[in-house]
């Protein structure tokens, strides 16, 4: 159950260290600024009160010889790095918790969860656009968009107060710590990862679509496809009493994939790099009930929303981590 929209940095930041508490060989926090500050790299003054922290899921390496004093390991294992909190999406940012804590707390119970927990270094800065997130804004401090900062090569200065890119590419903090970031750990899998306004008019589809996904990379776009139809069959099939059952409706899919052509997308420039990227959006509301679709049975926040937000994900993530471990192998150090 989300606890309220509009959670503070520190709170978010709770919710994490909560893990790194119970779990410390597993998940361990890193103070981005410092790290950034022995670069060069100036924080701005007006958010520089709130600290931008990476929070590492990492098991331990197979060794490289025995004995107890051996810490250096030749294994590598497939690495993503996620973001959220990038337009201060609250659902995102919750379900993105709720996946690490059932990948911490869950896995002896599920398979998938034991191979993420595992088989896979998770890292993830849930607070990308500090003042947005504490403020409840899209924009950062300086009024700019970080979803249209990043330096794509088709980068274009946009005006419009909703989407300002700045004035010029990677002019923002956050842009810079995460190609900092970017380099530092080479990661083969990037999401960024916002949530919808189902039924709210916007553009972002007509309340049905409860996952979409942006991706430069057809990985992605076969992926998202198989989650899209695998949550709407789960969902018409597990909550009986808000959707349509299959017989009723067996062809609606709760969903959409399509290409990021957004100059200055964060994923898109990540996939510049040569990594596999996408954005991914989760619902924030759910327009149906009794089966029946309808901008007047819109709920939000309520615990189907974000369970549903957080099953949508995992199995997006789980399924993109597989994927990408047999495609593309596991290359970088």
């Amino acid at each position: 159950v989300y606890p309220e929209i509009g959670q503070r940095v520190d709170s978010i930041y709770a919710w994490y260290d909560e893990l790194v508490a119970e779990y410390p060989q597993y998940v361990s926090r890193e103070n981005c600024d410092s790290v950034l500050a022995e670069t060069g790299l100036v924080k701005p003054s007006s958010i520089s009160h709130l600290p931008m922290y990476i929070y590492k899921f990492t098991p331990p390496k197979a060794p490289n010889a025995s004995g107890p004093d051996v810490t250096e390991s030749s294994v590598n294992r497939i690495k993503a790095l996620i973001l959220t909190g990038t337009h201060s999406e609250y659902i995102a940012i919750w379900d993105c918790l709720n996946t690490m804590r059932l990948v911490c707390r869950n896995w002896k119970e599920d398979k998938n969860l034991e191979e993420l927990r595992w088989n896979a270094d998770i890292y993830i800065i849930p607070c990308f656009n500090l003042y947005g997130v504490d403020n409840g804004t899209r924009t950062n401090e300086n009024g700019v968009d970080l979803n249209r900062n990043a330096p794509t090569q088709d980068w274009c200065r946009l005006d419009d107060a909703h989407v300002y890119s700045g004035t010029e590419p990677a002019s923002e903090y956050s842009l810079k710590l995460l190609m900092h970031y970017l380099s530092v750990l080479q990661p083969q899998v990037f999401i960024d990862h916002h949530n919808t306004n189902v039924g709210v008019g916007d553009d972002e589809g007509d309340g049905k679509n409860m996952i979409y996904v942006h991706s430069m990379d057809q990985i992605g776009l076969d992926v998202s496809g198989v989650v899209i139809s695998q949550m709407t069959r789960k969902w018409k099939m597990r909550y009986t009493d808000t959707f349509p059952s299959i017989e009723e409706d067996p062809t609606t899919l709760y969903g959409f994939a399509c290409k990021d052509d957004i100059p200055g997308s964060i994923a898109k420039y990540v996939y510049e790099q040569g990594i596999f990227s996408s954005i991914y959006e989760s619902n924030s509301g759910i327009l149906y009930k009794d089966g029946v679709y309808s901008v007047q049975n819109r709920v939000s926040n309520n615990e189907l929303v974000t369970t549903c937000a957080t099953e949508g994900f995992i199995n997006y993530l789980i399924r993109t981590l597989k994927v990408c471990s047999e495609e593309i192998g596991v290359m970088h150090k």
